[in-house]
């Protein structure tokens, strides 16, 4: 928890965010990440709810609810609001290897759950996570842990699930794979934006930014529309049997 009565005291506020026609001219970050005062205040509306449902991860009528990583949220939300960075940090590697990845592009299924919520706004829990690893990185309390014993394992390029971190797969595959995290990577979607990606990642001439997944999903809504399943975002043979399909799904 943060402070007790913090969700009464402070409302929720979120990074801000740049203008898309300007965001659009640049590969940068268009969210710029609140002040630390002001994320500690973040961290201080997790409410002492007794019942944390935000790292439940539960499967509920086939839907999930909460972190399906079972994140420690309650605990590192009250490590950020007391200013203890390096145990915050501590606590949000012991159940994700990349919250710098899942701060960014996660869909945020703890905030969904959250207690807080229910009555009023979420905790930011998402980018209180993104605050906690970018704040790490700046600080230099992020450093490399090779293991001790190499797997020996190699990326391998089946099924489907890493496409949503785009340019930076490869190295958080390699990485896992290196800590025993799991034996296979996999990047389905990605073949439909850019099908030469596991070339150009193998050859190590790394993955072009531009032709990567978005993780925008609507490849799937076209298999769910009864149409063929490609890139609407990256091929506009899909972008046309995209607005095809909802034109008849509405019709």
């Amino acid at each position: 928890m943060g402070k007790i009565t913090g969700f009464l005291e402070y409302d929720r506020q979120t990074d801000p965010a740049e203008q898309p026609l300007d965001r659009i001219e640049h590969w940068k970050e268009f969210h710029p990440r609140l002040s630390e005062a002001d994320r500690r205040q973040q961290g201080a509306r997790c409410m002492e709810c007794g019942v944390p449902f935000c790292q439940s991860g539960a499967t509920l009528g086939g839907m999930t609810s909460g972190c399906p990583l079972h994140n420690l949220v309650p605990e590192w939300n009250d490590l950020l609001y007391t200013g203890n960075l390096p145990q915050a940090l501590e606590r949000l590697l012991k159940t994700n290897n990349f919250p710098e990845f899942t701060g960014r592009v996660c869909p945020a299924l703890c905030e969904a759950a959250c207690t807080c919520g229910l009555h009023g706004d979420p905790v930011t829990v998402r980018e209180n996570e993104l605050g906690i690893i970018e704040a790490a990185f700046e600080r230099g309390l992020v450093q490399p842990r090779p293991p001790r014993v190499r797997s020996g394992k190699r990326v391998a390029v089946v099924g489907s699930g890493l496409s949503y971190p785009r340019q930076f797969a490869g190295q958080l595959a390699a990485g896992a794979l290196e800590q025993g995290c799991f034996q296979l990577a996999g990047f389905g979607r990605m073949a439909f934006a850019y099908p030469s990606f596991a070339k150009d990642m193998l050859s190590g001439k790394g993955l072009d930014p531009k032709q990567c997944c978005v993780a925008c999903g609507k490849c799937s809504q076209l298999m769910r529309l009864g149409s063929m399943a490609g890139c609407v975002v990256r091929d506009s043979v899909y972008t046309a049997l995209y607005r095809e399909a909802q034109q008849k799904a509405t019709s």
